[in-house]
């Protein structure tokens, strides 16, 4: 947004601010700027609503809602829209109504013309970004889907989950000489209308949004498009009722992901291909095995493209594109394109990751040819994708490789090392078990990265006797946290206190007349070893690291009595640091009491 229009949206939020929600304020906006264009447009010239307009005797919300549905009486398809957006409660405050009205009579609008104010509405729908307020797909996201259409003459293109529109406009002035014929589907009213002002403002033709549920599926949309684009929410929780739709099963009420995809891959034609967004943790959820297993043996599915966190304003999460082709090349038939773009990006501003044209040209020359490149893609075929239980995270398949050309010998974890889960407590026990408690109960927040953090508050005892050996710790055992935003894991010393540790953590109980505990954690917390550890985790936000797979990992497979050297200076080393951290600690705390007494504290 260029600066005079920033200080203009400024003025009239601040107009605004105190009477209205932030994401009320934006809409308003948005609709102001609407009107202020329509009016600007021969069709409305002849209407006259100057500042005195609104200093004679009339109500104002009477006066707003006659503007209103004077613009929308010129522009049919946007019936409610700019009532709601304006917000549609004229019998609110008249204060509230005299803010709009202050924001809407500024004099700063006069100097805007009709492409200015086209270009201001431009910027406040299309860079919205993803934010809460206003449902648009960020810029290089909306970018890259557009690219990745297979472009034919007049061909049909729906976007479900449409939001504000910001996909198909972008997809008609990429693709406008093919007069191609624009679909959407959106059920927040909000959105379905400013999508139709987007459309208006920019001239976008041949195209139809509807105000619908995309689970209201309807037979009549059954293989109809050349290209589906979808960016939905991602793991969305709602109950879907069974249909012919979803012929490979439906997802959990909790993420809905996998029920999206089947209803793009419905409205497809034979030859049809979609691109929707995901999240990374939509790649390989547990609960999707049995959908993502049919639809990958069906070859459905052409590649999967890795792009770096905090793409969207309001989400710092790792996200993906899913790319499904119905008729796919030879060259890639029973194979899948694995891109991964997570760690080629710009900073767009404080809170938000931007694809560069350079990287969105390298995938789009990629997956139009099917080429390998170090440590950006490679192609996958559906025996490895079976055996890895039709896992689609991009990142594990590379990451593989470069495991595999690092680890030219290794051994598996399981060889040398026991692995033990912790003990799952319910709210209702762990009251009970606090009494007479015997050790303390160490959770996520307990392990640190050198040490272990004892809280008096979370002692227990045991509820079982095979707690003991099972989940009570020892010294020189590896506890690594398994759920959480990061991995941690720490050595239990010498002079441990006896716990018990969660579910939330793991043991990793090292034989020592086999591997050195200390030489493992090196390796754990290297960058190969976090490589090899991400292997096993699933999730984005919260990534959790699957137990039962840790002892199948590949560890460096070293001669035992170097590794037990290795690892004895690595102790020894690390005790001696201890030491003097303490000691340096001790003498600050006694310069600073001695300070203090000085200083009369």
């Amino acid at each position: 947004m260029v600066e005079r229009d920033e200080r203009l949206v400024y003025r009239t939020s601040d107009l605004m601010r105190g009477h209205f929600q932030v994401e009320e304020i934006v809409r308003i906006n948005i609709g102001m700027v609407f009107i202020k264009w329509a009016l600007k447009q021969d069709r409305l010239k002849t209407y006259c609503f100057e500042d005195e307009y609104f200093r004679d005797g009339q109500s104002l919300g009477d006066k707003l809602k006659f503007i209103a549905n004077c613009v929308e009486e010129c522009y049919p398809i946007l019936k409610g829209g700019l009532l709601s957006l304006l917000p549609n409660r004229f019998e609110q405050e008249l204060s509230d109504l005299n803010a709009i009205v202050s924001a809407f009579t500024l004099p700063d609008w006069e100097e805007y013309s009709s492409f200015e104010l086209q270009r201001l509405f431009n910027a406040l729908v299309m860079d919205a970004d993803g934010q809460d307020d206003v449902y648009s797909t960020p810029e290089s996201i909306r970018e890259l889907m557009c690219r990745l259409i297979n472009p034919v003459e007049k061909m049909y293109i729906a976007d479900l989950f449409s939001g504000a529109g910001s996909c198909l406009a972008r997809v008609f002035e990429e693709y406008k000489s093919l007069n191609p014929i624009l679909y959407g589907e959106e059920i927040n009213f909000d959105m379905f209308g400013i999508s139709n002002m987007l459309f208006i403002i920019n001239e976008v033709s041949n195209t139809q949004v509807v105000q619908r549920n995309v689970y209201t599926n309807s037979e009549a949309d059954f293989e109809k498009f050349d290209n589906v684009i979808m960016d939905s929410p991602f793991a969305l929780s709602v109950t879907i009722e069974d249909a012919s739709v979803y012929k490979y099963g439906l997802p959990s009420k909790s993420a809905a992901d996998w029920a999206n995809y089947q209803i793009a891959l419905n409205k497809l034609k034979p030859a049809g291909r979609a691109i929707a967004t995901t999240s990374v943790g939509g790649l390989n959820r547990a609960s999707d095995i049995k959908i993502r297993e049919g639809i990958i043996n069906d070859d459905l599915v052409e590649a999967i493209i890795m792009l770096p966190s905090s793409m969207y304003v309001n989400t710092a999460i790792p996200t993906a594109i899913i790319v499904f082709n119905k008729r796919k090349a030879e060259s890639i038939k029973n194979k899948v394109i694995m891109i991964d773009a997570s760690e080629r990006f710009v900073r767009k501003n404080r809170r938000q990751n931007s694809l560069t044209q350079e990287t969105i040209n390298q995938i789009i020359d990629v997956v139009q040819n099917g080429t390998e490149e170090k440590q950006f893609s490679t192609v996958v075929d559906l025996e490895t994708l079976r055996k890895n239980e039709y896992n689609l995270n991009a990142s594990y398949y590379l990451n593989a490789q470069l495991i595999e050309q690092q680890l030219s010998n290794s051994i598996l974890l399981k060889e040398i090392a026991e692995i033990l889960p912790g003990v799952q407590v319910p709210a209702s026990d762990l009251e009970v078990l606090k009494k007479n408690a015997t050790h303390y109960f160490l959770n996520v927040r307990n392990i640190q990265d050198d040490m272990i953090l004892y809280e008096e508050e979370d002692r227990i005892r045991d509820k079982k006797v095979n707690w003991y050996g099972k989940y009570d710790i020892q010294a020189g055992d590896i506890i690594m946290t398994t759920k959480g935003t990061t991995a941690k894991a720490v050595i239990v010393p010498d002079d441990f206190l006896p716990s018990f540790i969660s579910n939330n953590l793991t043991i990793i109980r090292v034989n020592k007349e086999k591997y050195s505990p200390y030489v493992l954690l090196k390796y754990l917390r290297s960058d190969l070893g976090r490589l090899v550890l991400d292997s096993v985790t699933t999730g984005a936000g919260v990534r959790i690291i699957n137990a039962s797979k840790l002892g199948n990992i590949e560890i460096p497979d070293y001669d035992t009595e170097k590794c037990m050297q290795l690892g004895d200076r690595i102790k020894s080393a690390t005790l001696e640091y201890q030491k003097k951290i303490d000691a340096a600690k001790k003498k600050l705390e006694a310069e600073e009491k001695e300070i203090n007494k000085e200083l009369g504290f």
